[in-house]
């Protein structure tokens, strides 16, 4: 009865201790599929020991050992991939905020430059209305080099035309004071030439009237008739003197012509080159008239068109300050339609880009690569193409993120056959308990026949 006891006894002992063994197997099992490797780990190898101590079971170890094997190998691959992935995580999202960073700090770059290129323009528009061409040229100059820096290459053409302009303007101004020093030159020509003719006159008179008294009878008629042909003739220069001083030339002429005509009857030849002197000046200021009436009509012109100009410069750089809305109703239709059409279509396509954005952390690429497949058309829309490069730099970032994510994917599905792997190895593990249990039975039958024989 003794030896009865005591085996119950070591039979009871046994039961508790493979329940244990079962329990402790069951839950590294459940640690292991939560990725709680450590403790799974623990819990093997102390099923691992019970099995040991109670002895008898050295095939079932060697199966528990193999699988603790194939948990540490999990194990380690687990961890390879966290920290592959981590790395990977930390990676994008450096790289975005990165991105946005740069992106910020390069429109607010662009606001202040371009903020001073058309600070610049307005400057350089004031210039050229106080006639002060060279400053303003300088101005303009220095406005197409910030455009330059921030690749805002649209305006220049824009300010290539205002810088045409000024030049026109210039050169006809240049061109006013020229005429008008010649002007002035020639009057003062004609003044001192008028003031030698008179002379000349003066002193004809007084040779005729001495000669009067002492020639011959003979010569009397002849000297009458010449002083009546010569008194003509000077008073036909008068006459076309005056009509010279009022610009009626044609008229002048003929009057300097039949002057000729009278010092030719009387054989005062020596008159003629003066006269022909003249008709060559009066030839000379009706041609500088004409150009002067010319100029005067070209300058009116080009004063209306350098008005109207003024005015368009004007209407623009209220534009491009963007100033109160008041001044943008004195804008050009066309440039304020054209502007409005602009911002609509960039806050579309920027609307695009954000949309995108989200779209991409949501990993639907295919659905984010449209959206900034349509942001690029509504910046070519619109001649940004400045913003293009950004956007497919965007892209190719988005395609290599993908690639990642498929990885990543092809990498869980994997990882779910491994599961269902395991799930499989636990039913074996199931099955090796169910034979631990019928060999543990059958030993315990064995013994009671042999308690009974005795």
């Amino acid at each position: 009865m003794k030896n009865s006891k005591d085996y119950n006894d070591s039979e009871r002992f046994g039961d508790s201790t493979l329940e244990q063994v079962f329990i402790l197997i069951k839950k590294g099992i459940e640690l292991v599929d939560l990725n709680r490797f450590i403790e799974g780990i623990n819990y093997y190898k102390n099923a691992i020991k019970l099995m040991k101590n109670i002895g008898g079971f050295e095939n079932e170890v060697e199966k528990i050992e193999k699988l603790l094997d194939e948990v540490c190998n999990k194990q380690e691959q687990y961890l390879q991939k966290v920290e592959q992935e981590s790395r990977v995580i930390e990676k994008v999202i450096l790289t975005k905020e990165e991105q946005l960073a740069e992106f910020e700090r390069k429109r607010k770059k662009e606001e202040a430059i371009s903020a001073e290129a058309y600070n610049l323009l307005e400057k350089g528009s004031i210039l050229v209305q106080f006639n002060r061409f060279d400053q303003a040229l300088e101005k303009y100059m220095l406005a197409i080099e910030k455009f330059k820096e921030i690749n805002w290459l649209t305006e220049i053409p824009k300010i290539h035309i205002l810088i045409k302009e000024l030049n026109e303007k210039k050169e006809v101004i240049l061109r006013q004071r020229e005429v008008k020093m010649k002007d002035e030159k020639l009057k003062r020509e004609i003044v001192e030439n008028e003031r030698k003719f008179l002379m000349q006159r003066q002193d004809f008179q007084k040779m005729s009237a001495e000669m009067k008294k002492h020639k011959f009878d003979i010569f009397q008629q002849q000297k009458k008739k010449e002083e009546k042909l010569s008194s003509e003739a000077y008073d036909l220069l008068g006459e076309a003197s005056k009509l010279e001083e009022q610009h009626r030339f044609d008229e002048a002429l003929e009057k300097y012509q039949l002057a000729i005509e009278n010092f030719k009857e009387i054989n005062w030849v020596s008159e003629i080159p003066k006269i022909n002197q003249l008709i060559k000046e009066l030839n000379e200021k009706k041609e500088v008239i004409l150009r002067q009436r010319e100029a005067k009509m070209k300058e009116e012109k080009l004063r209306k068109d350098i008005l109207e100009k003024g005015k368009e410069i004007l209407l623009q750089r209220q534009v491009f300050q963007k100033i109160s809305s008041d001044m943008k109703k004195v804008k050009f239709n066309a440039f304020q339609q054209q502007k409005m059409r602009e911002e609509k279509i960039s806050s579309e396509a920027y609307d695009l880009l954000g949309e995108a954005s989200n779209l991409e952390e949501k990993n639907q690429f295919n659905e984010a690569l449209e959206k900034y497949q349509h942001a690029i058309e509504k910046f070519k829309e619109i001649n940004w193409l400045t913003e293009i490069p950004k956007i497919n730099q965007l892209i190719k970032e988005l395609k290599i993120k993908q690639k990642k994510y498929l990885e990543f994917f092809i990498k869980e599905k994997e990882e779910i056959l491994q599961l269902k792997a395991q799930q499989e190895k636990s039913k074996e593990i199931e099955l090796i308990k169910e034979e631990f249990l019928q060999k543990t039975f059958i030993d315990k039958e064995k013994k009671l026949k042999e308690l009974k024989k005795e």
